[in-house]
């Protein structure tokens, strides 16, 4: 393997490190309302705190939880999740159909 395909797993396990326990905590008690709200609403690319202002006052858990279910199922996609860090910038838009 070439160093840039290693590294680029270490960016996927950290990150994913940090989405699994959203995923966790809220799987019992999915909110599949605000999934479908937050695909309506990614209908252009949006980064991480765009998608959680636009859905306050609701808990920025529950939206990251409902937001990361719709990644981990592929309905939207973060390009840089592979290269760049978690965090607030990280673009979110749908999968292409």
């Amino acid at each position: 393997m070439r160093r840039a395909d290693l590294m680029a797993f270490d960016r996927r396990i950290d990150n994913w490190s940090q989405i699994v326990p959203y995923r966790v905590s809220f799987a019992r008690y999915p909110d599949g309302r605000l999934q479908k709200e937050i695909f309506d609403w990614l209908e252009k690319p949006h980064r991480l705190e765009r998608i959680e202002e636009a859905f306050h006052p609701l808990d920025v858990a529950g939206v990251r939880a409902a937001l990361f279910e719709l990644l981990a199922t592929g309905k939207i996609i973060a390009p840089d999740l592979d290269s760049m860090p978690l965090g607030l910038t990280t673009m979110f838009r749908r999968a292409a159909k």
